[in-house]
């Protein structure tokens, strides 16, 4: 599918999800979808890569609070992460301006599932 197509019908609305890498923020497309989009939540998987410290650190991670900031409204952030150090849960937290900070669980993973589910609409 076309990325314009794409990001043209999710600022109409038709899409509840979208999942970008975050070196796409940066980009004059996206950047421009995000004005005329309705942003209600930020989610950010692997958020070890936003800290120098973390074991995949990723500079366009670090740009995330950035393109944050430069919204209009400012939607939920939620970062998550299965494998954060101390120190490393301490950055993401200060680099992503935490104001509320939740820890579920412990490091050690016994397995993990995801499950897509189609819903069907009558």
């Amino acid at each position: 599918m076309d990325l314009f197509y794409t990001l043209d019908n999710a600022a109409k609305g038709k899409y509840k999800i979208l999942y970008i890498a975050p070196e796409r923020l940066d980009t004059p497309n996206f950047k421009d979808f995000a004005k005329r989009a309705n942003i209600s939540i930020i989610a950010i998987d692997e958020s070890h890569c936003v800290s120098q410290w973390g074991h995949d650190f990723r500079p366009s991670y670090a740009n995330i609070y950035k393109f944050y900031k430069g919204l209009k409204n400012k939607p939920v952030i939620c970062a998550f992460t299965a494998t954060a150090t101390d120190r490393v849960k301490k950055d993401i937290k200060k680099l992503l301006s935490c104001q509320f900070c939740q820890q579920k669980g412990g490091p050690k993973r016994v397995a993990l599932e995801i499950i897509l589910l189609e819903l069907l609409l009558a």
